[in-house]
C-alpha cells in the first residue's frame, strides 16, 4: 500500500493561482475524496499526483520518495475518468488488456490476468463485445477492469460516475465500495457530489477556492463541519441558515428566538439547522414561526418548506403529517443540534453549551 505527501504545493495558471499551499498526507491504503465545487482545484491536484501537471512549487512524495520530475507513466498509477476512454475499435477483452499488452505480458497470461479483472467487475459474459454495444455502467467497469488489471500502487478517479444514471451510481458505488474493501490499493478520488464523497471515502478533503478547508471522516464533515462552507456543501437537503445576533446566550432573528449557547456576544451571526433537526409544532410551542411555503409528500418522509420572512426554510417531517398551505406553524428545534457560524468570515463558533 502506497502513501503520498503533498507539502506545500501550489498551481498557477499565468497570473492566477489555483492551488494555494496545499499540504496533505494520504494514508496507506485509504479511500480519500476531494470534494467540492467546480473551479476549486480539486481536479488541477490529481493531475500533479498523476504527474500530468507539474506544481508550480512544493513536493509531492510517494512513500517518501519525491516524484516531482517522474513522468506519468513512471509512477505507477492508474487513471479512471468519466468519459471512460476506451477504445471504440476494441473488445472489452483487448481494452482490458491494452496496459498488459504495452507491457509485453505473454498472451496467455494476458489473458488469465484479463478474466480475472472481467470477474471483480462482473464483465466476464462481456469479454468479446465493443464498447458501443454496452451501457454506460458496464463501460465504466470497462475502465475500471483496465485500471486494475495493471494492478497499480494506486487508483486516480475523476469523477468516474458523473454520466451515468441516478440507478447505476448508486450501483457503482456499491461496487466501487466493494473493489476497494477487496483489493486495498490507495485511492484517490474527484467528485462535486457529495453523496459520493460520504458513501466512499474513509477520508474527505473538501476544497474551496484552491484549499482544503476541511479534512476528516464523513460522519466528521457532516457532523462537525469546521466552517459555513462546509455545513453548507455537504448534507441532502441542505442546512437550514438564519441571520441573527448573539446576546447573553440567546441567538435572536427575525421571528426566532433560542436560549442555550455559551459563547460571546455577536452582532453578526448565522445559525444553520439541519432540515431533519427541525420539528413543525403549533405556533405557540415554537422557537420560530412562519408559513407553510408547500409540503412535498416524498414516501418515507415529507419535505416540508417554510417560510420565515423573505427566508424559507427545508423541514423534514413524518410522512402520516399532512400541512395546509399558507397556515402559520411553529418550528422546534435545540440549541445542542445548531451550528453557529461568523456572519463575516463563515467561521465556525464553536463554544456553546448543550440544551
Amino acid at each position: 500500500m502506497t502513501g503520498i505527501v503533498l507539502r506545500d504545493v501550489t498551481k498557477d495558471f499565468g497570473d492566477v493561482r489555483v492551488l494555494k499551499t496545499l499540504n496533505l498526507e494520504i494514508e496507506p491504503g485509504e479511500f480519500l475524496v476531494f470534494l467540492g465545487p467546480s473551479g476549486c482545484g480539486k481536479t488541477t491536484t490529481m493531475r500533479i499526483i498523476a504527474g500530468l501537471e507539474r506544481a508550480s512549487a512544493g513536493e509531492i512524495l510517494v512513500d517518501g520518495v519525491n516524484v516531482n520530475a517522474l513522468p506519468a507513466r513512471e509512477r505507477d498509477m492508474a487513471m479512471v475518468f468519466q468519459n471512460y476512454g476506451l477504445y471504440p475499435h476494441m473488445t472489452v477483452a483487448e481494452n482490458i488488456g491494452y496496459p498488459l499488452r504495452l507491457r509485453k505480458v505473454p498472451p496467455a497470461d494476458r489473458a488469465r490476468q484479463v478474466r480475472e479483472a472481467a470477474e471483480q467487475v462482473h464483465l466476464d459474459p462481456y469479454l468479446e463485445r465493443r464498447p458501443r454495444e454496452l451501457s454506460g455502467g458496464q463501460r465504466q467497469r470497462v475502465a475500471l477492469a483496465r485500471a486494475i488489471v495493471r494492478r497499480p500502487t494506486v487508483f486516480l478517479m475523476d469523477e468516474p460516475l458523473s454520466n451515468l444514471d441516478a440507478k447505476l451510481r448508486v450501483r457503482m458505488r456499491a461496487e466501487l465500495h466493494r473493489l476497494h474493501h477487496d483489493l486495498g490499493i490507495t485511492t484517490v478520488y474527484v467528485t462535486h457530489d457529495q453523496i459520493e464523497a460520504i458513501t466512499l471515502a474513509t477520508r474527505v478533503a473538501v476544497m474551496n477556492d484552491g484549499r482544503v478547508v476541511q479534512l476528516g471522516t464523513p460522519e466528521e464533515i457532516y457532523n462537525d463541519p469546521a466552517e459555513q462552507f462546509v455545513a453548507s456543501f455537504v448534507g441532502t437537503p441542505e442546512i437550514n441558515l438564519i441571520e441573527g445576533h448573539l446576546s447573553d446566550g440567546v441567538f435572536e432573528g427575525n421571528d426566532i428566538r433560542l436560549e442555550g449557547f455559551d459563547t460571546a456576544d455577536e452582532a453578526r451571526v448565522r445559525l444553520g439547522i439541519r432540515p431533519h433537526l427541525l420539528e413543525v409544532c403549533d405556533p405557540a410551542a415554537g422557537v420560530a414561526h412562519g408559513q407553510v411555503y408547500s409540503a412535498e409528500y416524498g414516501g418515507d418522509t415529507t419535505y416540508v418548506t417554510v417560510s420565515m420572512g423573505t427566508k424559507l426554510l427545508t423541514v423534514l417531517a413524518p410522512p402520516q403529517q399532512t400541512f395546509e398551505v399558507d397556515s402559520t406553524v411553529g418550528l422546534a428545534m435545540r440549541s445542542a443540534d445548531c451550528f453557529l457560524f461568523d456572519a463575516r468570515t463563515g467561521s465556525r463558533i464553536r463554544e456553546r453549551r448543550a440544551s
